[in-house]
């Protein structure tokens, strides 16, 4: 009996030590894990910074300086390559405007993501010769969501809108965002819908979009009924 219950107390003994090791083991690897996230974050908040002070600075001035050229200037061809200087550096502006919301970790969240697709979205469809309308959910969830993942959903959704401004010749567009346990985005239009067999009309667009879904572990559908509806589905758990 003895040497049962000694055999029974060592077993249990050495049962108790392979679990605190895999628990340690556990504890480690989630330790470097955080470790790396957070070194990660701080590489983007980093970069996100420099590009801001130091990147943006520079083009504000360049862009300053054509504005001052331009305003000097009395060759009307001059003035011609100056506006196009001009506006091409406000292009790229904006676009690395885009990069550095998508890089700043302060930005990781549906809140964030949602006020970003909102106001960038009246600013594509500005001068639109059309009635825009957007609407977004009047209570949104405190939810993490990835840069990644952030700026899929807003590529995707500024390549739905430039889609329609060049082929769809409607007079109005409609988008609409709703949040459950994903992301769901509706961009309508009545306009004269897209020719899914003809590849040069659809072009890299479509394909983009639905690459962008893709790496989201998301869904894209196209409903061409009554002009055109694109439908974006991106799931939150696997974009956090």
């Amino acid at each position: 009996i003895w040497f049962k219950i000694a055999l029974f107390l060592i077993g249990a003994l050495v049962s108790f030590y392979i679990s605190q090791l895999i628990v340690k083991a556990r504890l480690r690897k989630q330790r470097i894990q955080m470790e790396k996230q957070l070194a990660v974050q701080l590489e983007r908040q980093r970069i996100s910074s420099e590009m801001h002070d130091d990147i943006g600075a520079g083009l504000s001035g360049i862009r300053l300086m054509t504005e001052v050229a331009k305003a000097k200037s009395k060759d009307v061809q001059n003035l011609s390559e100056l506006e196009k200087i001009y506006n091409s550096v406000g292009d790229v502006s904006e676009r690395m405007r885009e990069v550095i919301w998508s890089l700043n970790t302060e930005n990781d969240n549906l809140e964030n993501l949602i006020d970003f697709l909102r106001r960038q979205s009246r600013l594509v469809m500005e001068h639109y010769p059309g009635t825009f309308h957007i609407s977004v959910p009047q209570e949104i969830p405190d939810t993490k969501i990835s840069g990644e993942a952030r700026r899929h959903i807003y590529l995707a959704v500024k390549e739905a809108l430039h889609n329609i401004i060049k082929h769809s010749g409607a007079d109005t567009v409609d988008l609409s965002i709703s949040i459950n346990n994903k992301i769901v985005i509706s961009i309508a239009d009545n306009g004269k819908g897209i020719q899914l067999d003809n590849k040069n009309h659809t072009g890299n667009g479509l394909r983009n979009i639905r690459m962008r879904m893709e790496q989201l572990k998301g869904n894209f559908f196209i409903d061409n009924s009554k002009g055109t509806k694109l439908t974006l589905e991106v799931p939150l758990e696997s974009n956090i």
